[in-house]
């Protein structure tokens, strides 16, 4: 992804991370489960938007496109909220927290 200038997907959760941390736009077409509150925080955040199903035409993705792609302020979101993200050290974090709730029996 990093050689991506946008990413559009269903805006399903790891999608949505992969993209965040790439620091590109996204444009979410969500269809189910946690897709369309995923899309509309990515809108929220300033980093995506989003289309509904039945909107979704190539005249209306080039729209969102190069809505996204066009502005300095979605650019500079997007760079700022890639800073924050680090795949590695929220795995570690996670496993700290079970090991805290749930030690592993050692004998």
């Amino acid at each position: 992804m990093p050689r991506a200038a946008a990413l559009i997907s269903h805006g399903g959760i790891g999608t949505v991370a992969q993209g965040l941390a790439a620091g590109i736009p996204q444009l979410a077409v969500p269809m189910s489960h946690d897709q369309p509150d995923n899309a509309a925080r990515l809108k929220k955040l300033g980093v995506g938007d989003w289309l509904a199903p039945g909107d979704v035409s190539g005249a209306a993705v080039a729209e969102r496109l190069a809505a996204l792609l066009d502005s300095a302020a979605v650019r500079a979101r997007c760079r700022e909220l890639a800073g924050r993200i680090d795949f590695d050290e929220a795995l570690s974090a996670a496993i700290q927290a079970i090991e805290a709730v749930a030690p592993h029996n050692t004998g």
